[in-house]
């Protein structure tokens, strides 16, 4: 086994998104955030009246999570529990549904959110950084916003623009975004936690299906381990910003989907990512070793899950194993 390993963080549970609202909508705000192993974007806000939290901003997960430890703090009651808990791969991650009374991340203040609430101590542990929710687009939608990881700020209000773009099919509860991979079309949910495209088994074209697979990576989360296949895409475009040659993990998902995999996008070391809510475009700058063309592979990751309703497939981490 090599001693590359990636975490991811993705939780895809699908429940009623009440719109964010910004205290200065006009206003461009800048937050500091760090990035931990190169590309968890972590910066700080407010929960339930406490400053200082550590906010990990994930696209890919929609409710926004809480850590138990500190809805323990926060005195979070639980108001509903996913049925049979949330599938994950290989088993059963418990978890339950909370109102948190308040919610403040730079421009954007929040009351009487409805969240779920999970033990997030081996994503901490992964990360190596204490970790008090994971942010998803239930909190962030509809403020613009856009993430700068060379200058490790997140921009609130009017965006930079940016050398590609393509449109977004569909904002709640995830931004999906139609790509090209081997000449068939497949709908991809962008997610910023996650270090690679991720697709999912079930309904794949043999375009897809059919290719060989080049590496197989260890699934690590909260049930147990499995193997999953890691295929290289010769064909993969996103809009007009020709990504051929990248990876791609291939995963099972306890039920279908409205798209048919994640987009992660840490891979392709992206210089800046924005979400314009407005103008419904997902907008990216690629590094320049990817603007020449040349691919690029993810150094790590976060976790991914994807799910319906209290339903969700959650990987912690993923290493790659060598004969």
């Amino acid at each position: 086994m090599s001693n590359r390993t990636l975490c991811w963080c993705l939780a895809l549970l699908v429940l009623p998104i009440p719109n964010a609202v910004a205290k200065h909508a006009k206003d461009v705000q800048k937050l500091p955030f760090k990035l931990y192993r190169n590309h968890l974007v972590i910066t700080t806000g407010t929960l339930g009246g406490i400053a200082q939290r550590n906010l990990l901003i994930d696209t890919g997960a929609s409710p926004t999570v809480v850590d138990q430890a500190l809805a323990y703090e926060l005195g979070l009651k639980p108001i509903a529990r996913p049925f049979g808990g949330i599938n994950v791969v290989g088993g059963v991650m418990q978890a339950y549904y909370a109102i948190l009374r308040s919610f403040d991340l730079g421009p954007i203040h929040r009351e009487s959110i409805r969240v779920a609430v999970a033990n997030l101590s081996l994503m901490q542990g992964e990360a190596g950084v204490r970790i008090d929710a994971i942010v998803g687009l239930d909190m962030l939608e509809p403020n613009d916003f856009q993430i700068d990881y060379d200058s490790r700020k997140i921009s609130f209000g009017a965006l930079r623009g940016s050398s590609w773009s393509v449109p977004m099919a569909q904002i709640v509860p995830f931004v999906i975004v139609e790509t090209h991979i081997n000449g068939s079309r497949v709908n991809l949910a962008v997610d910023t936690g996650t270090p690679q495209p991720v697709l999912f088994r079930e309904g794949l074209p043999n375009s897809i299906a059919t290719v060989p697979v080049v590496d197989r990576v260890q699934l690590s989360n909260v049930a147990g381990d499995i193997v999953a296949p890691e295929i290289q895409l010769a064909k993969f475009r996103v809009g007009n910003a020709d990504l051929s040659g990248s990876t791609a993990v291939i995963a099972t998902v306890p039920q279908s989907h409205e798209f048919q995999g994640v987009l992660g996008v840490s891979a392709f070391h992206l210089k800046r990512l924005s979400f314009d809510f407005q103008r419904r475009l997902l907008g990216f700058d690629l590094a320049d070793s990817i603007e020449s063309g040349l691919p690029s592979s993810s150094s790590c990751g976060n976790a991914f899950a994807a799910g319906g309703c209290g339903h969700a497939l959650l990987v912690h981490g993923f290493s790659r194993l060598r004969d």
